[in-house]
């Protein structure tokens, strides 16, 4: 059916939904990161400035809220210790991340070897719970790695059965680093 400008029924107007933004305080640039941990990789920087959109939240590193926000065309998780959220009446769904979906990876025939006593963390930083101590000179299957600045920073180990994350500068690599995957 054809209508004449002007007349007829357009049909609803369309309205705008509310979208929870956040905007970086205190810092030049705040790290965007592949989970909510200090210790995950990064993907990019937000800026002061700028209103980037939020689409979830996670608390599991125990400190501070972290917050899903898209920079660019990129999205990772940023601390809440560094922005100011406006939320709009949104209610910012909590969600899981990628890091509560991988203990159960695979064994990569790749071996880290501790050169002291290292915490083994349930996530890559140190606000994490730790789950035990592994002693100096241990061995265990690496079977994942974040990276900052070019450098492996945290690696993921099975040790005696338990799955968690010791800081990578402490960690001797026996086989090739690039069949672990990048978390």
């Amino acid at each position: 059916q054809w209508f004449v400008a002007g007349t007829g029924n357009p049909g609803p107007t369309p309205t705008s939904v509310p979208v929870a933004t956040a905007e970086v305080h205190t810092v030049r640039g705040l790290a965007v990161r592949t989970g909510p941990y200090l210790g995950a990789s990064l993907i990019t920087v937000a800026r002061p400035g700028n209103s980037y959109p939020v689409s979830a939240l996670n608390r599991s590193e125990g400190i501070f809220t972290w917050y899903l926000i898209t920079v660019g065309d990129q999205t990772g998780w940023a601390s809440g210790r560094y922005l100011t959220v406006h939320d709009e009446g949104v209610v910012i769904p909590e969600q899981i991340t990628v890091f509560d979906q991988i203990d159960g990876a695979p064994d990569v025939g790749v071996t880290a070897v501790t050169r002291a006593n290292m915490n083994l963390r349930v996530r890559p930083s140190v606000r994490t719970s730790r789950l035990l101590v592994i002693p100096w000179g241990a061995e265990m299957p690496l079977i994942g790695r974040t990276v900052q600045g070019g450098r492996d920073f945290w690696y993921q180990v099975r040790y005696e059965g338990v799955v968690g994350w010791i800081y990578a500068p402490y960690v001797t690599v026996r086989g090739p680093i690039d069949a672990v995957p990048i978390r």
